[in-house]
């Protein structure tokens, strides 16, 4: 994808927009994006506040984009995570992802589905009052607590039951003030009511996560994550506090914001195609028979996972990944110049219409091995990809089954009349007005 000086004269820039399909990417980027890949092609480029950016959009490019190793990261993220596993780069980003995988080796996962299945039959325990009375519950917001108890009890060892709220009203504040930095935001700097909130939150933030680092150094030791980023072969870790506090928060995002949504996204879409739930609910009924899953049930149960991952295929954990390319390049028939912001979407790859038949139609057979076999690998990458592909994929999937299976078991959840639902895709994939559903008992 690399090409020299002597070359470029033949290579043209890539086309793009201007006027009217511009004025709509702030109001919404989703359509905004579908419709640049539809009329313009897999390579397109349109003005930003921080420049022109270069939108890719066929698979073999993708692949090319991330697995470039003359290019670096951009994350609108880095002024709330630091130098988190996100947001760092070079042999920092190795040494720490190096220093963390442990925690994310399959015999570390296969323990965790105890502490998976026990929090969520919480959650299932105490939503009975709310299907006795008939009120309606934010998923959203359940699926936010659930995920961050979790995600707390297994890497940090802290069960964050009495935070969990204040924890989360401090990511999405924290999340919607970085939204003005954002490609589509029609300024690159926050505004100064903006930044008071982003600093309220921080520091909300930060009180909890250093008092964790404080208490565990004062505490036990675990063989968890947090353990690993305090203490390497049995010694005080080389990392300062703030180090290890970036990488908390980051798993705060990539730990619990992202399978949060992934699970309301899918509450959402089984709602919405009750033959899809049908055969989700007999699969469960077949295999677990009234029984809660373990980590042995998860491979079996094949229709729960490709409900997941469609869901992911429709509303992926993040709408694009952002890369600076150091160097002059060549995507098909077009030049991009070095020093360019270039972007993928999993987005819009999930719905190439030339990988993906009917792409705006909820149907998790696309996933069959037979199926999923035929395309290549970049059309469909919710974890993102190359040497930067997601730690936590293999827990994440795991968290979704487990959890999925377990509520669907109990309950159906029903959207309540007049909702909305409305994506707020600028950095996850949030629910803007959350996700209010009823439920009603399987087996009254």
């Amino acid at each position: 994808m690399t090409q020299n000086n002597a070359t470029r004269a033949n290579v043209k820039s890539p086309p793009g927009p201007s006027g009217i399909l511009l004025s709509e990417a702030p109001r919404d980027p989703l359509r905004f994006l579908l419709q640049l890949t539809r009329e313009y092609g897999d390579v397109v480029q349109f003005p930003t506040a921080f420049g022109p950016l270069y939108l890719v959009n066929h698979p073999d490019d993708i692949r090319a984009v991330l697995h470039s190793s003359t290019s670096v990261r951009v994350s609108m993220l880095k002024m709330g995570l630091g130098q988190g596993l996100l947001t760092s780069e070079g042999s920092y980003w190795r040494s720490q992802r190096r220093r963390m995988q442990p925690a994310f080796h399959q015999q570390c996962l296969e323990s965790l589905d105890a502490l998976i299945i026990g929090t969520t039959v919480e959650l299932v325990r105490g939503w009975r009052e709310f299907s006795e009375s008939g009120q309606a519950v934010d998923v959203a917001a359940e699926m936010t607590r659930l995920t961050l108890r979790i995600i707390g009890k297994a890497l940090l060892g802290v069960d964050f039951a009495s935070k969990a709220d204040s924890i989360s009203k401090a990511i999405a504040t924290m999340l919607e003030c970085l939204k003005q930095l954002s490609f589509f935001a029609p300024s690159n700097t926050i505004t100064p009511s903006h930044n008071r909130l982003f600093q309220e939150a921080m520091r909300t933030i930060d009180k909890l996560v250093y008092g964790i680092i404080e208490d565990r150094r004062r505490g036990e030791k675990r063989h968890d994550l947090l353990g690993l980023l305090l203490e390497q072969n049995g010694t005080r870790s080389s990392l300062s506090d703030r180090r290890v506090r970036d990488e908390i928060v980051t798993m705060f995002i990539a730990g619990h914001e992202t399978t949060a949504n992934m699970l309301a996204w899918t509450w959402y879409l089984l709602s919405e195609h009750p033959e899809v739930e049908h055969r989700l609910h007999s699969e469960l009924d077949k295999l677990l028979g009234g029984r809660f899953p373990g980590n042995q049930d998860v491979a079996k149960l094949s229709y729960t996972k490709m409900v997941i991952q469609e869901s992911m295929r429709i509303y992926p954990p993040v709408l694009l990944l952002y890369r600076k390319s150091l160097v002059d390049r060549r995507v098909g028939d077009f030049h991009i110049p070095a020093n360019s912001i270039v972007a993928v979407s999993p987005y819009t790859a999930h719905r190439h219409p030339g990988f993906w038949e009917e792409p705006d139609r909820f149907d998790p057979e696309r996933f069959t091995f037979e199926g999923h076999s035929k395309r290549p690998q970049y059309a469909y990458f919710p974890f993102g990809g190359g040497p930067h592909l997601c730690m936590g994929k293999v827990l994440a999937m795991m968290e979704g089954v487990l959890i999925l299976a377990t509520i669907a078991q109990n309950y159906f959840l029903r959207l309540g009349p007049g909702e909305r639902v409305e994506p707020d895709p600028f950095i996850t994939f949030r629910l803007s007005h959350g996700l209010r559903m009823t439920l009603e008992p399987r087996h009254p």
